[in-house]
């Protein structure tokens, strides 16, 4: 091939400078590396210490992100996701839901019901609790995440999404509100308040102040004491193995249990978006769920949880009460909103710290603190808002003049 002169022209100026000698230090090679690449991404962990589930990432197109790596959870159930390098180019489009698989994974069961059949593994037996065990080929669980940073040059971006039953619920709830149309930021934060409001009708404890990627995922076969609303979202998940029944096709496995919570858990028509509700009936087989999981974990602690044992006997109380409901409707109120600062929520914050004081006491001491009596326990546990709403905390979360109605009722008796 010619080179014209003008190339030519262009070229000779640098053939010299690269040909010329000089000192032994100019003709030694510079050699830059190139930048590490961006370690961007998603971390978290799974419930259950679920172990070798494939991950995937979607933005709020529903597109599926490009990953560089980390796309299995490890031994612990925990993953870091990086994000690659072409999906970062083309912008991250938060929100952002996480999907695990679980075909081909194992998981460690949590649920502990004293007997042999505690979790159903993928050959249609079942195992006992602390047993590894595979996964079912439809187990699925979605976590979200509302955003994700700007890109700055303070360093890599990453986020927590944690997944669980509470966050699968959550992911559905948002999926329902965006009803075909892209996520955005409010489905989610509502969906989410959605689910700990779920999480915390069924097993009584607060997770007031915390949104779900706040929430430390624990190990329940460790038997030691944990925050409350890490015990209340672990416990949940576990929960759901107790309403697995091979032989009805619709409670066949875990997956369609986690089906049905959405489906018979749904915003109270024609209210704003601070409630939920479903039948009494339903809500007591998920009460009964915790309370056989919860009795175990409380009775094998060296040290036992005052807050564990009044959520146990509050919910021992209500399953009676939530059947003989039936299909009558029971309301679920959301929890308070980490993010507000309304008055509201505040008091909410404050009546679910103060009930459970309450309910402690009651436990430590039945026959002689607050209240003096079983019965009185009972008043302050059931007999508001139509002897359906079982928990302390669930009551008063709306006024404190919820509260003091309790307290005067359970005084009288």
């Amino acid at each position: 091939m010619r080179l014209s002169n003008t190339v030519l022209t262009l070229l000779l100026p640098l053939l010299l400078i690269a040909g010329c000698g000089g000192g032994s230090d100019s003709s030694e090679n510079v050699i830059v590396n190139p930048p590490e690449p961006s370690q961007d991404g998603i971390q978290g962990r799974a419930s259950s210490k679920i172990r070798g589930a494939f991950l995937t990432v979607h933005d709020a197109n529903g597109e599926e992100i490009v990953l560089a790596s980390g796309r299995t959870t490890n031994a612990t159930g925990a993953y870091s996701l990086v994000f690659s390098e072409f999906a970062i180019d083309d912008d991250i489009v938060a929100p952002l839901m996480v999907t695990l698989n679980g075909e081909g994974a194992t998981a460690v069961c949590d649920f502990d019901d004293e007997g042999d059949n505690d979790c159903l593994s993928r050959d249609g037996t079942f195992v006992t609790f602390g047993e590894t065990y595979d996964l079912a080929d439809n187990f699925q669980l979605r976590g979200l995440a509302a955003s994700f940073p700007p890109e700055t040059n303070a360093g890599d971006r990453k986020i927590t999404v944690n997944i669980s039953a509470a966050s699968d619920l959550a992911a559905q709830y948002a999926t329902d509100q965006a009803a075909g149309s892209p996520l955005v930021p409010s489905y989610i934060n509502l969906a989410s308040q959605q689910a700990l409001g779920v999480v915390e009708f069924v097993t009584g404890l607060s997770t007031a102040g915390k949104s779900l990627n706040d929430i430390p995922i624990i190990d329940l076969t460790l038997a030691e004491p944990q925050a409350a609303d890490s015990m209340a979202v672990a416990f949940f998940s576990a929960s759901l193995h107790d309403q697995i029944d091979t032989e009805i096709i619709g409670l066949s496995d875990y997956r369609r249990i986690l089906d049905r919570l959405p489906t018979n858990i749904q915003p109270t028509p024609g209210s704003n978006t601070d409630q939920l509700q479903a039948t009494g009936k339903f809500l007591a087989g998920n009460l009964q769920g915790f309370t056989k999981v919860a009795s175990s974990f409380k009775d094998s602690l060296a040290n036992p949880s005052a807050v564990l044992s009044g959520a146990v006997s509050a919910q021992t109380i209500a399953v009676p009460l939530l059947q003989e409901a039936g299909n009558s409707p029971v309301a679920i109120a959301l929890p308070a909103d980490p993010s507000s600062d309304t008055p509201l929520d505040n008091r909410k914050l404050f009546a679910t710290r103060l009930s459970e004081v309450m309910g402690s006491t009651l436990i430590i001491s039945p026959s002689g603190s607050f209240a003096g009596t079983a019965s009185g326990a009972n008043a302050v546990y059931s007999e508001q808002i139509s002897l359906l709403a079982t928990l302390v905390s669930q009551e008063v979360r709306n006024t404190t003049i919820q509260l003091d109605d309790a307290i005067a009722e359970a005084l009288l008796n």
